[in-house]
C-alpha cells in the first residue's frame, strides 16, 4: 500500500490544518450569520453517554455552511470541483434532510452563489434543484444569471426531505437498522461534512479516514463486528472508495480502526490511524496535512503525534458515547 511520507514543506501542510481555507470573501450578511456561532466539534452539544448521531444530524447544516463560509473564491471553486456528482447528490439529500428535521433555513446555496461562477452553479443545480439555486443566484450573484441559465438543467428538481442516502447505496445489507431512523446515515453525514473541510476536501480517502477515526474514538464498540456502526460505515467507505469492495482490504481497514478504539496512548493510537490511512492509500499531501495539523476539527490529533514521532505519557481513555 502507498503511504505518504513527510516530504512536503511544513508551510504547505499547515495551510490545510484546522483553518479550513484561506481568508473568506468580504463578508456578506449570510457569511456573518453563519460564522457568528461556529461549531468547534462535529458532535458539539452531545452530553456524556449521549447519542452522537442526534447531534451530528443537528449540526450537519452548520458544519457544511461554516466550512464554505470560510472559503475564498478559489477555495470554493476547488471544493465544487473536488466533489463527484454522486457526492453532490448525497450532500444535497443529507442537507435537505437535516434542514427539514431541524426546522432551520438553509444558507448553503447563497454562500456558494456568492463564491463560484455560473458554470459551477449549474452543476450544483443538478443536485440541489434548478429553482432553489436560481433563486440563490438572483439574490447573491445576479451577474452570473445568464451563465447559470446556459449551464443549468431547468428540469432538475430539489431533493425531497426524508430519503436516507444509505438506503440508496448499492449492496446495502439487509441488517437491522440502528434504533434511530437517521443513525444509519451518520457515517455519510460525517464524511460529506468533512468533504467541505480543508483536509477532507483534498481527497475522499482522507474524509473516509477521518470518519472512521471519529467513530473509533468517540463511539462505544464502534468497530466490533456486532455493532450497529460497522455496517453503515462499510457501505459508506466502499461507496466513496470502491476498491474497498475487496473484502480483505475492508477487513484490514476496520481491523485497524478497531485497534484505534482500544489503543491506550496517543502514540499507539496514532500509529494505528496511520495504518488505517495506509490501507486507504492516503495521498502524501493529505497525510502531511493530517500529520502536521491533526486533521479537520482535530479529529486525528493522535495521527499528528505518531507522524511527528513525539512520545507522550499514557492518558486515560475518554468516555465514549452511543451511536
Amino acid at each position: 500500500m502507498k503511504f505518504g511520507k513527510a516530504t512536503l514543506a511544513a508551510a504547505l501542510a499547515c495551510a490545510f490544518s484546522l483553518g479550513h481555507a484561506a481568508a473568506p470573501l468580504a463578508q456578506d450578511a449570510t457569511t456573518r450569520a453563519v460564522l457568528a456561532h461556529p461549531l468547534a466539534r462535529i458532535d458539539q452539544g452531545v452530553p456524556a453517554n449521549g447519542q452522537v448521531h442526534v447531534y451530528i444530524h443537528r449540526n450537519f447544516p452548520q458544519l457544511v455552511e461554516q466550512n464554505v463560509a470560510r472559503m475564498d473564491a478559489a477555495g470554493a471553486r476547488a471544493f465544487v470541483d473536488n466533489l463527484s456528482d454522486l457526492e453532490w447528490r448525497h450532500l444535497a439529500q443529507l442537507y435537505a434532510n437535516a434542514v427539514s428535521d431541524n426546522g432551520g433555513t438553509g444558507r448553503l446555496l447563497p454562500l456558494l452563489a456568492a463564491r463560484v461562477d455560473g458554470v459551477r452553479l449549474g452543476r450544483i443545480a443538478s443536485a440541489f434543484g434548478f429553482a432553489p439555486v436560481y433563486e440563490a443566484v438572483l439574490n447573491a450573484s445576479p451577474s452570473q444569471t445568464q451563465v447559470f441559465l446556459a449551464h443549468a438543467r431547468m428540469e432538475a428538481v430539489a431533493p425531497a426531505p426524508g430519503v436516507k442516502v444509505a438506503a440508496t447505496m448499492a449492496a446495502a445489507p439487509a441488517t437491522t437498522p440502528p434504533p434511530d431512523s437517521w443513525a444509519e446515515d451518520t457515517p455519510n453525514e460525517i464524511y460529506i461534512a468533512l468533504r467541505s473541510a480543508a483536509v477532507g476536501s483534498q481527497s475522499s480517502s482522507a474524509a473516509v479516514l477521518e470518519t472512521g477515526v471519529y467513530l473509533a474514538r468517540h463511539v462505544s464498540n464502534a468497530f466490533d463486528k456486532s455493532s450497529s456502526v460497522i455496517a453503515p460505515f462499510e457501505i459508506m467507505a466502499k461507496t466513496y472508495e470502491p476498491f474497498l469492495s475487496n473484502v480483505n482490504l475492508m477487513n484490514e481497514l476496520t481491523g485497524a480502526l478497531l485497534v484505534v478504539s482500544d489503543s491506550g496512548t496517543p502514540l499507539t493510537q496514532g500509529q494505528n490511524e496511520i495504518a488505517a490511512g495506509s490501507v486507504l492509500e492516503l495521498p502524501a499531501a493529505s497525510s502531511a496535512a493530517i500529520g502536521t495539523g491533526g486533521g479537520d476539527y482535530g479529529l486525528c490529533s493522535s495521527y499528528e503525534v505518531a507522524y511527528s514521532g513525539e512520545s507522550t505519557p499514557v492518558q486515560p481513555t475518554p468516555p465514549k458515547n452511543q451511536f
